[in-house]
C-alpha cells in the first residue's frame, strides 16, 4: 500500500569554463599544447589532480588522467578541403597520443615521441582532443581507429559495454565524464608552435537528492518516531540513453548518433549502507536494512549519490545527451522505500509499510553539456482517526441476547 508520494524539482547548470592556462615542453619548432579546462565539481573531468604523473587515482582531473589527441596532416589544404564530400583524411600525425602532466616538464604538459611542425609554414594540421585519456580497448571510451577517414569519432558507454565484457549497471559508479576540444587547420607561424585547447563537456550530468515534505517528529520521542528509508532507485522507460557515438564536426559542436537505450538500477551510485533503527524494548529486535539510505529531514535534502554532491569525491550519473532534451514522462524514476514507525505495542516493536514512488522526468532535460540535480520530495500522509457518527444502541437487542443465555 502506498501511503506516501514523491514529487520532483530539478536544478540545471551549464558546465562553465575556468581561466586555467597550462603550457607544455617547448623545444624549437615542436608542437606544444596549452589547456583551458572546464571547471566543475565531482567525478568530472577538470584540471584538478596531482602534478607528478598520470598513475594517481586521487581525482579524475586531467592532471591525473592526461588527455588524448588525434591529429591529421593535410599539407597546404584545410581539413574540409581534403575531405570534401568524401572523407579521405586519416589521423596520420597523431593517434590517441597521451599528453600527460609531469613535474619534469616545463609548465607541466608533455608527450612522447615529440612531433614537429612541417617546414612549410602554410602546411596545416588539425587536432582533436579528448579527456580523460583512455587506451584503445577501454570499456567506457573508445576513439575511432587510426585508419578511420574524416572527422574522428568517440564511442561512449555509461555501462562499460565497449570492451569484450558486457556492460552492467554496477559499472555506473566508474563511468567517466567526457570532454572534447578541437583546433582545425593550424599553421606553425600563426600558432607560434603552441596549440591551445578549450575543452567542453559533451555528456549530460545528473545528481539526485531527496527530502521529506516535513521533518518527522513525535511527542513520544523515539518511541513514536517515523523513519523513511530508501531501499532502491531505478530509471525505467527504455528511453534513457546509456551509450552512443560522438563525431567531431567543423563547427566544433559535434553530433551524437547511434544512441542505445536501457533501464538502469542506480544501486552502484547510491550512498547505500546498513540502516538500523532502534526499538524501545530490549526484547525486540531493531529494524535493520542492508544497502539503504535514510532520509531524515524536511528542510535539508539528503544527497543520494556517494559523496556530498560538492567535493571531488562525489559521484554523478553521466549519460550521452538527448538532442533537444528529453520528452515529457518517457523516462520514470522509481524510488522504493520503507516507512517505519516505532511502536512498542506491536509484536515487532515497529510498524513497516513499503512503497514505490514513480516520478516522470520533466521535458527538456538531459541536454548536452548541462548538469542537473533531481530533487525528490517525499510527501507523508498521516493516518488520522476522527469520530464520524454516534448512534444510540438498541437496548432491545441487548435484552434479547441476555434472554438467550438464561
Amino acid at each position: 500500500m502506498t501511503i506516501a508520494a514523491a514529487s520532483l524539482a530539478f536544478i540545471l547548470a551549464g558546465c562553465s569554463q575556468n581561466e586555467i592556462i597550462e603550457g607544455s615542453q617547448n623545444p624549437d619548432n615542436a608542437v606544444n599544447f596549452g589547456l583551458y579546462t572546464p571547471k566543475t565539481k565531482g567525478t568530472v573531468t577538470d584540471n584538478s589532480g596531482t602534478t607528478t604523473n598520470t598513475t594517481s587515482t586521487a581525482t579524475t582531473g586531467i592532471r591525473d588522467t592526461g588527455f588524448g589527441i588525434l591529429a591529421s596532416y593535410t599539407e597546404g589544404k584545410t581539413f574540409d578541403e581534403i575531405n570534401g564530400t568524401t572523407s579521405t583524411s586519416t589521423m596520420d600525425f597523431m593517434w590517441n597520443q597521451l599528453i600527460d602532466h609531469k613535474v619534469t616538464v616545463t609548465d607541466g604538459w608533455g608527450y612522447t615521441p615529440l612531433k614537429y611542425w612541417p617546414n612549410q609554414s602554410s602546411d596545416m594540421i588539425s587536432f582533436f582532443a579528448y579527456a580523460p585519456y583512455r587506451v584503445a580497448e577501454d570499456a567506457y571510451i573508445q576513439v575511432s581507429n587510426n585508419t578511420y577517414k574524416g572527422y574522428p569519432q568517440i564511442k561512449y558507454s555509461a555501462l562499460g559495454g565497449l570492451a569484450s565484457a558486457e556492460g552492467s549497471d554496477a559499472n555506473l559508479q566508474s563511468s567517466p565524464d567526457l570532454v572534447v576540444a578541437q583546433e582545425l587547420n593550424r599553421e606553425r607561424i600563426t600558432d607560434k608552435t603552441k596549440v591551445e585547447f578549450t575543452f567542453n563537456h559533451i555528456l549530460t550530468r545528473v545528481g539526485m537528492t531527496a527530502k521529506l515534505d516535513h521533518t518527522l517528529t513525535s511527542d513520544l520521542g523515539n518511541a513514536g518516531k517515523t523513519h523513511v528509508v530508501i531501499t532502491n532507485i531505478e530509471i525505467v522507460g527504455k528511453a534513457l540513453p546509456v551509450s552512443g557515438t560522438y563525431t567531431y564536426t567543423a563547427n566544433g559542436k559535434g553530433d551524437w548518433s547511434g544512441l542505445g537505450y536501457e533501464d538502469i538500477n542506480l544501486a552502484g551510485l547510491i550512498n547505500l549502507s546498513k540502516v538500523t533503527i532502534a526499538t524501545t524494548s530490549a526484547d525486540k529486535a531493531n529494524y535493520e536494512k542492508n544497502n539503504a539510505i535514510e532520509v531524515t529531514d524536511g528542510n535539508v535534502a539528503t544527497n543520494l549519490f556517494k559523496g556530498d554532491g560538492i567535493n571531488e569525491t562525489s559521484e554523478y550519473l553521466f549519460l550521452p545527451p538527448v538532442n533537444g532534451g528529453l520528452a515529457a514522462n518517457v523516462v520514470t524514476v522509481k524510488i522504493s522505500y520503507d516507512i517505519v514507525t516505532i511502536d512498542d505495542a506491536l509484536n515487532l516493536g515497529y510498524s513497516i509499510t513499503s512503497a514505490i514512488a514513480e516520478v516522470g522526468l520533466p521535458e527538456g532535460i538531459l541536454k548536452k553539456g548541462m548538469a542537473y540535480t533531481l530533487n525528490f520530495t517525499i510527501y507523508m500522509y498521516k493516518i488520522e482517526v476522527d469520530v464520524d457518527k454516534i448512534e444510540v444502541w438498541d437496548e432491545t437487542d441487548i435484552n434479547q441476547a441476555r434472554d438467550i443465555h438464561k
